[in-house]
């Protein structure tokens, strides 16, 4: 398995790489070319992860508010985790279930670990069997610590058990296991570095279990970000604009199962987000806890990088030149997402967000500065995008748009099964989707 991302060197790897500081989160994805397994020529293959955690636990409950209360709490956590540095440890495992009959099986299984003593975890793959001993196929180990913040959809190459090394279907490759990774500090671990740098503008609300930092110091006035560590051990973060009905929402739960666009909320529908009422979020898509260290930004390429439709897409698509976009990541410490995004904005004020492997039916549009329109979302059951650009007409395109997007085109505006959604202009809003969340953490 390669890694996406760098993980911290020298004397920063041994002091904030401690297992017990993060939340893990890790997805079994799929497997490709599993082996045979029994006579009649079939696997029933599930994946088990195996680890270690602390029999100890060190979560403990803040019942004051005070920061002095809190530093001599800090203190006593501090000396207990000292007094148990080589703290007793008992094994655990969780596992997928099974897909019959697959030698490519997808999974899609997730699981949140914490309180680990190493970041290492046994990868077992085993051939399910009804009435006799589950079979056990191959193996590999995973040290968590090599893939920094995150990596997604990444191969894991099977050590195979002898027996089955020439079972494979296809004998000139591997079997792999496909992974994706994400881990984030703790609630704790927050709290300590807060106390510890004497930060005024973050806000923890112990009870509600949520960390909260004013952006205004930013230049984002009237902004802020949250993170919401639920008791499931899953996290969500919100990042809210200066208009309070604007709210770009992640939550690392719905990120696994929705796509990355706009979901719209009418007015009649409003729900309550950290005591704000909202209309609207955005979900991101496939994003394994991103770490509170991220920056997402909308970046316009230099001029030299400009395309026309013509180079990028199929000739029997757009005309006219349109400056080109790309969703950018930019992070504290090295990151990789494979989101895959990008975006077209045309001349008449209208940014075309095309996503990884979206369906045809649905496309996120977002306003070029100036534009009379701040957002809008078109959705639909049809095999088919229907989107207003001046009057024009657009053919099919049914090839990649950036080789992995496929879309649909056409005139007029009006479905039967489509709705185009447009809100008033915010005028504060930039390039910029999401701020810089904890930058205080180095």
């Amino acid at each position: 398995m390669q890694s996406n991302s760098s993980s911290p060197s020298g004397n920063e790897t041994s002091k904030e790489l401690n297992p017990k500081d993060y939340l893990y989160d890790i997805v079994v994805e799929k497997g490709e070319n599993l082996p045979k397994a029994d006579i009649g020529g079939r696997i029933d293959g599930f994946i088990v992860l195996n680890f270690s955690v602390s029999k100890t636990s060190l979560k403990k409950k803040n019942k004051s508010n005070s920061k002095d209360e809190y530093k001599k709490r800090l203190k006593e956590i501090e000396e207990k985790e000292k007094r148990n540095e080589e703290c007793e440890s008992v094994e655990r495992s969780c596992q997928t279930k099974a897909v019959m009959n697959n030698y490519n099986p997808i999974w899609n299984s997730r699981f949140i670990l914490h309180h680990l003593t190493k970041e290492t975890v046994l990868v077992e793959l085993f051939d399910y069997d009804k009435l006799s001993e589950n079979d056990y196929i191959g193996k590999i180990e995973v040290n968590l610590s090599e893939f920094g913040q995150s990596f997604v959809d990444s191969p894991a190459p099977l050590t195979l058990s002898e027996k089955y090394k020439d079972q494979r279907q296809n004998l000139q490759l591997p079997t792999e296991i496909f992974f994706s990774f994400g881990k984030i500090f703790t609630l704790n671990k927050i709290k300590r570095i807060i106390t510890e740098r004497g930060i005024t503008d973050i806000e923890i609300d112990t009870k509600k279990r949520t960390v909260i930092k004013s952006l205004k110091n930013d230049g984002l006035d009237g902004s802020f970000f949250a993170i919401k560590y639920n008791d499931d051990y899953t996290v969500d973060f919100v990042v809210m604009s200066t208009d309070p009905n604007n709210v770009l929402y992640i939550s690392s739960e719905e990120g696994y199962s929705k796509k990355f666009l706009a979901k719209v909320k009418r007015e009649e529908e409003e729900f309550d987000l950290f005591g704000k009422k909202v209309k609207y979020c955005m979900v991101m898509k496939k994003i394994p806890l991103i770490n509170p260290l991220s920056l997402f930004s909308l970046r316009k390429l230099y001029a030299s990088s400009k395309y026309t439709l013509d180079s990028i897409t199929t000739p029997r698509g757009w005309k006219g030149k349109l400056s080109y976009f790309q969703a950018t990541l930019i992070l504290k410490e090295t990151f990789f997402i494979d989101i895959d995004e990008r975006i077209l904005m045309d001349e008449e004020g209208f940014i075309i967000s095309i996503k990884d492997q979206i369906k045809t039916s649905e496309i996120a549009v977002y306003p070029k500065m100036g534009s009379p329109y701040w957002m809008a979302l078109v959705e639909g059951k049809e095999n088919a995008i229907i989107l207003y650009d001046n009057g024009r007409k657009f053919d099919d395109i049914k090839d990649w748009i950036t080789s992995k997007v496929y879309a649909q085109l056409e005139y007029p505006v009006i479905h039967k099964d489509v709705t185009l959604l447009f809100f008033e202009e915010d005028p504060d809003f930039q390039y910029k989707l999401l701020v810089d969340l904890i930058p205080y953490i180095e």
